[in-house]
């Protein structure tokens, strides 16, 4: 009998490559979301609250990595969360090659969350402006936040390697966030809804 249940659990469990991981930019309801995302939890890991904070958490990294005046600087780092119950760097380097995310600029990152052992994992472009010497540290200074495997703690710790972009405008950055935080609300809130209605 635990033979069998045994059997079963590794027959529910998805064993995804970098070729089939679906990409939550046109694949978002295999990313269990409702519309085309920066975060992919094809099995679940987060509830939809939790996955649409750290959607919301990508998208500002975007928008506080962003400076200067040309337009790869301007544009911000695209940054992309995946997750899964098991990942390994050799996995998150192999999604950034086969998504080849803004391959103009070069200015991108993919984060690989590792559920079962709450490991974040970290590839980047060549153009990134994150380093990997700054995620490392970041990622030390959060080990026991990171060891709770909370989306909330996650989301903190992706506010915080997007602080270096924040802008310095006297008055803006607080615009900034205000603005941010009733389009967070409003857009969980319609996904949720969305997420009962559709199938």
């Amino acid at each position: 009998m635990l033979i069998i249940l045994s059997t079963l659990v590794v027959v529910t469990v998805q064993q995804w490559t970098p070729q089939d991981y679906p990409n939550p930019r046109n694949n978002y309801k295999q990313c269990k979301m409702v519309f085309s995302s920066n975060i992919c939890d094809p099995d679940e890991a987060f509830d939809m609250s939790g996955r649409l904070r750290l959607n919301h958490e990508m998208r500002q990294m975007t928008e506080r990595t962003s400076s200067g005046n040309k337009w790869c600087t301007r544009k911000g780092m695209d940054a992309t969360l995946a997750i899964v119950r098991q990942g390994t760097q050799q996995f998150a380097n192999g999604l950034r090659d086969s998504w080849n995310t803004d391959d103009q600029c070069k200015n991108s990152a993919v984060f690989l969350w590792s559920s079962n052992n709450r490991q974040l994992y970290f590839a980047r472009r060549p153009n990134a402006v994150l380093q990997d010497a700054e995620f490392q540290a970041i990622l030390r200074a959060h080990s026991k936040d990171i060891q709770t495997g909370s989306a909330l703690a996650l989301a903190n710790i992706f506010k915080e390697m997007g602080r270096k972009g924040e802008w310095t405008t006297p008055g803006s950055a607080t615009t900034k966030r205000s603005a941010s935080s009733v389009l967070f609300y409003g857009v969980t809130a319609l996904a949720i809804a969305l997420s009962l209605i559709i199938p």
